[in-house]
């Protein structure tokens, strides 16, 4: 590697890191402002059945102001837009995003799983959000299912596999780009709990990125990954003494067979285009 390429490398992961620093530093800020101001409206009316909707007031700042500052980072630095920031097809069909979204429910069935195996008791944040996702009434849920869906399969994709995972591609293996932004990715959610229940999601989300470089397919994976969590919770299969029955079942029969048609699916689509899915610089 001669001096050049390795002062080219260096600049590109330190542009990288301010950019992701910036985003997520206000995202925080402006996400911690509007969930106080939401509270204070509230007032003695709070209650858990608010909760969700509380949530919704922490996200829809906190994330609009993430992927705005993302989108103004892409603009800042690249001059093809969509390529910089990997809005592409993903390139496997119909029914390879099938695979893909339904197989990604194993991963977040491995993610329950962890948690209950290595947590007794839940720590405040998880029994928050808990409560949160199990509390939600219809048709109000219908406001907390989509904003818990959406908001972060938009401003987390667009900066965590759109921005640091493609760009950290440039200059490093795709293994340790993955690895790298998967880790960040889970230690984002910040409670040790939550942390460990999204590690197995966000190494597939990576893996995916990784062999489709396609950020709308990694955005509608998150948001369907999202929507299931709601729902489970929501209809009492996910507790916190354990698991239902039916849960583990759907996870087996459906999720772990789809889960290894996309392995297939995307494997293929890695080795016959490469160069195709290949970060650009």
């Amino acid at each position: 590697m001669t001096p050049r390429t390795l002062g080219s490398r260096l600049a590109s992961l330190g542009v990288t890191a301010l950019g992701a620093a910036v985003a997520v530093i206000a995202a925080l800020r402006v996400g911690d402002a509007g969930y106080a101001w939401f509270a204070r409206a509230l007032g003695a009316g709070y209650g858990s059945e608010s909760q969700g909707l509380r949530w919704i007031a922490w996200l829809v700042p906190m994330m609009t102001t993430l992927a705005a500052a993302v989108l103004v980072a892409g603009l800042a630095t690249r001059i093809g837009f969509g390529r910089a920031l990997a809005f592409r097809r993903p390139g496997i069909g119909t029914r390879g995003v099938a695979l893909v979204l339904l197989g990604g429910g194993f991963l977040q069935y491995l993610g329950f799983v962890l948690l209950q195996s290595l947590f007794d008791e839940p720590t405040p944040g998880m029994a928050d959000v808990m409560t949160s996702l199990r509390d939600a009434r219809w048709p109000s849920a219908w406001i907390v299912l989509a904003g818990l869906a959406f908001l972060p399969a938009i401003g987390e994709e667009l900066l965590f596999r759109g921005w640091l995972q493609h760009r950290l591609g440039t200059a490093l293996h795709p293994v340790v780009a993955l690895l790298v932004t998967s880790t960040l990715f889970a230690l984002w959610h910040r409670d040790p709990q939550h942390v460990a229940s999204v590690a197995p999601g966000a190494i597939y989300f990576g893996y995916v990125f990784w062999h489709t470089r396609s950020l709308p397919l990694t955005m509608a994976l998150h948001a369907f990954d999202n929507a299931v969590v709601f729902l489970a919770v929501n209809a009492g299969l996910v507790r916190e003494d354990g698991l239902h029955p039916g849960l583990r079942i759907a996870a087996f029969v459906v999720a772990l067979p789809a889960l290894v048609g996309a392995i297939l699916v995307l494997e293929r689509r890695h080795r016959a285009a490469p160069s195709a899915i290949r970060p650009s610089r």
